[in-house]
């Protein structure tokens, strides 16, 4: 599966069914990282979470703004990893100063802390402007097909 095209088409179905009448714009910057679903699959259903907590707590009261999602493959490591770099931000109103707090008791930061680990992956929550969640992980191209690699 290329997880970039995967994501694109994900993400503007995502955004199309919760944008309505606000002034959100989505940017997305995706490389075309070849992944098997056992990827692919946990990538999308994080991007999804993602996007909707864009909505329902970034941009409030009918705010605009931007959600920017980009997919990047990093340099190889000298172990032959192949690490990805996957990354949702959003100029809203920002995390606030109890997220922490409430990162624990929030369904849907447990979904997506549980999603990182599915990919093996490390995920880095910080302030944006906005917010920004990454989730960098490994590819195993030995994985993939060749014709797909």
């Amino acid at each position: 599966v290329d997880l970039g095209a995967y994501i694109r088409q994900l993400s503007q179905q995502a955004f199309r069914a919760q944008v309505g009448n606000s002034q959100v714009r989505l940017e997305l910057d995706l490389a075309s990282v070849p992944v098997t679903l056992d990827h692919a699959t946990p990538a999308g259903l994080l991007v999804n979470e993602l996007i909707s907590n864009c909505f329902k707590h970034g941009f409030v009261n009918g705010q605009g703004g931007e959600i920017k999602i980009s997919l990047q493959a990093l340099p190889s490591t000298p172990e032959g990893a192949s690490p990805v770099r996957l990354c949702v931000s959003d100029n809203g109103v920002g995390l606030g100063d109890d997220f922490e707090a409430k990162r624990g008791k929030s369904l849907g930061l447990q979904l997506v802390d549980d999603l990182s680990r599915q990919l093996a992956g490390h995920l880095e929550v910080g302030p944006g402007p906005g917010a920004v969640f990454v989730v960098c992980f490994n590819v195993d191209k030995s994985k993939i097909p060749q014709e797909n690699a």
